[in-house]
């Protein structure tokens, strides 16, 4: 049996192995795959409405292309300001996990309405 002994230390001091087992190599796999079939759906179902939208605004509002560029620009401004002056300060506010979570849900009510 092969010890572990602390290093500066006398020499007769073991020290335990610490071991983590983390969650599985099976969980590890669903979660990439779940993660990446997410992403990959939410990123085909962004791309479609941005590609569409022209489409969409023409017949809706009597847009023409240039119009409808215009009013995409202004989206992608208002993205660019959110994420310069509002993700920050609602990660400080809220940590890691509430700002995802809010992040997520903000998302999900977005998706919903433009459905």
């Amino acid at each position: 049996k092969h010890q572990v002994f602390s290093p500066g230390g006398s020499g007769s001091t073991p020290v335990p192995k610490l071991s983590n087992p983390g969650v599985g190599r099976w969980a590890t796999r669903m979660a990439v795959a779940v993660y990446g079939l997410t992403s990959f759906f939410g990123m085909l179902a962004q791309m479609s409405v941005v590609s569409m939208f022209v489409l969409f605004a023409s017949e809706q509002y009597g847009l023409d292309p240039l119009r409808a560029g215009f009013a995409m620009t202004l989206g992608a401004i208002a993205s660019i300001g959110t994420n310069i002056w509002v993700s920050p300060c609602v990660h400080r506010r809220f940590g890691d996990v509430w700002s995802s979570i809010l992040g997520c849900l903000f998302m999900s009510i977005g998706s919903v309405t433009i459905v």
